[in-house]
């Protein structure tokens, strides 16, 4: 929220742990968090979707996927122009599947690397969040 995130979608993948989230507390955090940090557009916290519903949605051209499969081809970050609409999808502890990363490349989503170090997935939505605001500036 403070980075100007504009919208947070959460997915459900085939390695998704929790089922069920409390989407409403996750609004009025968001709302919180806006109006402490001098923010007067609130961000959408979009209801939990399945993932092969919001792949659906996404513009080949500004989406990226950060996962950790070392065996497949994965663009650097510093080669990614940040952009105002750009999607970074990231995965569940245990990453994305194969077969979901295989279908988000056959609908021309790209691949990321993020750097050499593992991480987890709520570091690797702040670490996104935090190079694409810093970029934008």
């Amino acid at each position: 929220t403070e980075m100007a995130v504009s919208e947070v979608s959460l997915i459900h993948t085939e390695k998704t742990e929790r089922k069920n989230l409390n989407i409403d507390k996750l609004r009025k955090q968001s709302i919180a968090a806006s109006k402490q940090s001098l923010r007067f557009h609130f961000p959408v916290v979009n209801d939990l979707v399945k993932f092969s519903d919001f792949i659906k949605t996404l513009d080949p051209q500004t989406t990226f996927v950060a996962h950790c499969n070392e065996n497949l081809e994965r663009i650097d970050l510093k080669e990614i122009t940040p952009e105002k609409n750009i999607t970074f999808l990231i995965g569940p502890e245990g990453d994305f599947s194969d077969k979901e990363i295989q279908l988000l490349a056959e609908r021309g989503i790209k691949a990321v690397s993020l750097g050499s170090q593992r991480l987890r997935t709520e570091t690797a939505g702040v670490f996104v969040a935090a190079w694409n605001y810093f970029k934008m500036m």
